[in-house]
């Protein structure tokens, strides 16, 4: 070997160790950034919020369509640098609770933020439905996402955040929604009772209630109503906001950079309040 494939050989390896020296300490710094739990994350709402925290967060995704999971947890890993775990959630299944119990103490993960969002209960139910319904209604909108509450909590650093995200029928009443309203109102109530009970632990519980946010779902239900009343989509919609200052829905990604907010350090001083994000809507003070 003469003295230039000396010189080759010895660059080559500097260029390998240089390589592993960066690629490992990416990866250390990686399982340094701070981790949040997103529920719901297969939802528009979730996925957005998902997006919005994985620039400068490491994530675990939880929803019922693993399918959807890998999906995101796919879309993620080819835009960030942080890591992204899935586990399988679904609140109305017993032994799925069991098994996100099961999964988060596995991953052994400090956990510095929880995004809860909540089951919207059906529209039109009515409030004297049979005792059974209501038990359903129950465990698949309050019991078992608290259920997945209480399994972050162990794992939840201090000082943490909780972002609950429920919606304005916690502060206004729509009477052909019974049930809606009174599920929302329960998740108020208990947001402002746990920020006592975990304040003082560093923890801050805080609540995000959007109006209708502009999805693919509420954009076919437009749609839909559109057609059954033979006018546009645009002057349905028109219809649809106009008892909104702001004349028009939110955005998934103006209620994902709320949650960003609420859990980070800027909002460190804000807990136990029920922050309204309607464009003006609630009348109420």
């Amino acid at each position: 070997m003469n003295g230039a494939d000396v010189k080759r050989c010895f660059l080559a390896n500097l260029y390998l160790w240089i390589f592993l020296f960066s690629f490992v300490r990416g990866h250390a710094e990686d399982r340094q950034l701070p981790t949040i739990v997103v529920t719901c994350a297969t939802g528009e709402l979730g996925g957005a919020i998902a997006k919005k925290l994985a620039s400068d967060n490491n994530l675990i995704l939880t929803g019922r369509d693993v399918v959807k999971l890998k999906s995101l947890q796919e879309e993620l890993t080819s835009q960030y640098r942080g890591i992204y775990e899935i586990i399988e959630l679904d609140y109305a299944n017993s032994a799925s609770l069991a098994g996100f119990e099961t999964a988060l103490a596995s991953l052994s993960a400090t956990i510095s933020g929880f995004v809860l969002i909540t089951p919207r209960p059906p529209f039109g139910s009515s409030l004297l439905q049979a005792d059974k319904e209501w038990i359903h209604l129950f465990q698949t909108t309050f019991t078992g996402p608290l259920e997945a509450l209480k399994q972050v909590l162990p794992h939840l650093t201090s000082p943490g955040k909780i972002a609950i995200i429920g919606g304005t029928t916690s502060v206004q009443l729509l009477p052909e929604h019974g049930p809606v309203c009174v599920v929302r109102r329960m998740w108020s109530t208990y947001v402002k009772a746990l920020s006592h009970q975990l304040g003082p632990q560093g923890i801050c519980v805080n609540m995000l209630s959007p109006g209708v946010v502009l999805t693919n779902f509420h954009a076919e239900r437009i749609a839909k109503k559109a057609d059954q009343n033979q006018i546009e989509y645009e002057e349905q919609m028109k219809q649809e906001v106009a008892n909104i200052p702001l004349r028009r829905h939110a955005t998934p990604l103006e209620i994902a950079q709320s949650v960003k907010f609420l859990l980070s350090s800027d909002s460190d001083f804000i807990n136990g309040v029920n922050v309204v994000i309607d464009g003006g809507l609630t009348l109420s003070y």
